[in-house]
């Protein structure tokens, strides 16, 4: 035991690298207590080569000892993304593992690397790991920390999903082609063109399971959509088909797309959406940071404009200070007397917009006296 000791202390001790991976390869062979002391050994190393060691070997690391590996967070990344790179199928495996339990999407990447490994147990696995990253990064208030994290974090789960999406018909993984269409902002054009693409299946493969994937998360998926004719007669089903309020705040999360004029005409097409009208009668249960765009929807779905005036008809008594507003900028954009008799009343209240409306219904008075034909001179009689 004490020639076994020796051993151990120089390891320990032993600056090469070679150390590190010696440790590593007894750490693949052990078990409890022996498990147990070559993975202290090596979190005592603190080396990249060590926590490349403990990385590829994880569940060998036991739970009370991980914490100090987590504790390194940069070199944990380092190391895994080295595992996951060229690290034994069982090593990538233990690196999954890892980031499973502890979620880095900085190395989304990687996951879409995998998806081409020709271990098929390891592509599934990972697909699946880049999904829950997708899902992780779409979350209110996920990741934790600051905009600039969150921004970084999706940038990272994004990319990975644009390399998944040009690989796909080599690793065919349908669980991440599904994400991809949850980062339809996000990928732009790189998602339709490959959507596109006649000797791909990715465009075949999206549209047999959309009603399977059908989720709040597809909102900006299906708003595009609806913009494009050769993907209308898809969307529009799943659109018309909802109408509970998570769907209708998903979808006024996307208030942005209504910038795209052929977003706007692809909005004519739902004349009489659930999800608007049976959930639009108290703003006030919305969130906040959306329920002010729902007079732009008015204004933008197929309505006709008795619907649409009697919606901002309601809204613009709200006491509720953005949907009051946003209600009255729409009604002065609306045609017809009915609109501007609306305006004169918010003009005569006292109210946030009643200003506005003055002057606007001021406005349009002055214009519409200009516009009346004048009338023409008399024509003077010829003298006799």
């Amino acid at each position: 035991m004490k020639k076994l000791d020796a051993l151990y202390q120089w390891l320990a001790k032993a600056a090469a690298p070679e150390a590190d991976q010696i440790l590593g390869a007894a750490l693949a062979l052990a078990d409890g207590a022996y498990a147990a002391r070559l993975a202290s050994v090596l979190l005592d190393r603190r080396g990249e080569a060590a926590w490349i060691a403990l990385v590829a070997n994880f569940p060998r690391v036991p739970v009370e000892l991980r914490p100090r590996l987590l504790a390194e967070p940069e070199l944990l990344r380092a190391a895994a993304a080295a595992v996951l790179a060229t690290g034994s199928p069982n090593g990538r495996r233990a690196a999954l593992t890892l980031l499973e339990l502890h979620p880095s999407p900085q190395l989304a990447e990687h996951l879409a690397d995998l998806l081409r490994d020709p271990d098929e147990s390891l592509r599934t696995a990972a697909a699946a790991l880049l999904r829950r990253y997708a899902l992780h990064v779409l979350e209110p208030g996920k990741p934790a920390g600051d905009p600039d994290t969150a921004r970084l974090f999706r940038g990272h789960v994004t990319r990975a999903l644009a390399e998944a999406l040009r690989t796909f018909d080599a690793h065919g993984r349908p669980e991440v082609l599904e994400a991809a269409l949850w980062f339809a902002r996000e990928l732009g054009e790189t998602l339709w063109t490959a959507l596109a693409e006649p000797r791909s299946q990715r465009g075949r493969c999206a549209a047999q399971h959309l009603r399977t994937w059908n989720s709040p998360r597809l909102a900006a998926f299906l708003l595009l959509g609806l913009a494009r004719p050769e993907w209308r007669t898809t969307v529009r089903p799943l659109l018309e088909g909802w109408s509970g309020r998570t769907e209708l705040v998903a979808l006024l999360r996307n208030t942005e797309l209504l910038e795209d004029p052929q977003v706007r005409r692809g909005l004519r097409h739902l004349r009489t959406p659930a999800w608007f009208s049976a959930n639009v009668g108290a703003p006030a249960l919305l969130p906040p940071d959306v329920r002010g765009a729902l007079p732009l929807w008015v204004r933008n779905l197929g309505f006709t404009d008795a619907e649409r005036l009697h919606y901002l008809t309601q809204w613009q008594t709200s006491a509720l200070p953005d949907v009051h507003r946003a209600a009255v900028y729409a009604l002065a954009s609306l045609p017809g007397a009915g609109a501007l008799r609306v305006l004169v009343d918010v003009a005569g209240r006292r109210c946030p917009m009643s200003r506005f409306a003055r002057w606007f219904v001021a406005g349009a008075r002055t214009l519409a006296q200009a516009r009346r034909p004048t009338a023409a001179p008399p024509v003077a009689e010829e003298a006799v």
